[in-house]
C-alpha cells in the first residue's frame, strides 16, 4: 500500500533536498501561493470547458482559447514553483525557465481577450456569473502569489526577473479574462458604491 503521507512535517518544518525550512518560510509561502493559484486556475478551467468555444475570441487570424491559454499557464506555474524550489536545490530546476517570449504571449491574450469587449469606465464589483468569479478568484490569488514572490525576493536572490514579470502580467489576464467572460454571458457588470 503507497502511504501519501509521511509525517516529516509535523512539527512545523519541511524540506527541499537537503534544506530544512520552517513552513513559514517566504521562499516556502511563495511556492504554496503559486500552487493555490494553480488549483484555481483549474477550477477556471472546470467551469468554462463545458464550452470552450464559447471562451475563445479572433485576433490578427489568430484563434486565441481561455481553455487552451489557462492550461499552458498550468504548466508555467509548474515551472516557476520549480524554478522556485531549485533555488534551494538546483535537482529541482524545470525543464523550462519562464522568459521574455512567456511575457509577450501573456500580452498578447491580454490584449486580443481586452479588445473582445467595450472598454471599461469604472471599477467594477468581482463575480457575475460562476465562470467571471472564478477567474476573478483567480485573479485575486494571483496578486496573493505575486506578493509572496516580490517578498521571498527580498531574502533569496531571485535571478530569473522574467519570474515576477510573469506574475505581474497575469493577474492583468486573469483580469480581462473575468470581463471578457461577463461579456460573452450578457452579465452586466456593477460599479463599486464606493
Amino acid at each position: 500500500m503507497v502511504k501519501y503521507y509521511t509525517g516529516f512535517g509535523d512539527k512545523g518544518f519541511t524540506s527541499i533536498g537537503d534544506s530544512r525550512l520552517s513552513k513559514t518560510d517566504s521562499l516556502l509561502c511563495a511556492i504554496g501561493d503559486i500552487d493555490e493559484l494553480n488549483t484555481k486556475i483549474g477550477t477556471l478551467i472546470a467551469v468554462i470547458s463545458k464550452d470552450i468555444d464559447k471562451y475563445a475570441v479572433v485576433s490578427d487570424s489568430r484563434k486565441y482559447s481561455l481553455n487552451d491559454i489557462l492550461m499552458t499557464i498550468q504548466s508555467d506555474l509548474f515551472s516557476i514553483g520549480a524554478y522556485m524550489a531549485s533555488l534551494l536545490n538546483k535537482s529541482f530546476a524545470p525543464k523550462r525557465n519562464i522568459g521574455d517570449s512567456d511575457i509577450s504571449k501573456i500580452e498578447a491574450y491580454t490584449n486580443a481577450f481586452g479588445n473582445s469587449f467595450p472598454q471599461l469606465k469604472s471599477f467594477v464589483l468581482p463575480g457575475g456569473c460562476p465562470e467571471s468569479a472564478a477567474a476573478d478568484e483567480a485573479r485575486a490569488v494571483a496578486r496573493r502569489a505575486e506578493r509572496s514572490l516580490v517578498n521571498a525576493a527580498n531574502s533569496t536572490k531571485i535571478e530569473n526577473v522574467h519570474v515576477l514579470a510573469y506574475m505581474n502580467r497575469l493577474s492583468s489576464l486573469l483580469f480581462v479574462a473575468a470581463r471578457f467572460i461577463n461579456h460573452v454571458n450578457d452579465v452586466k457588470e456593477t460599479p463599486p458604491d464606493y
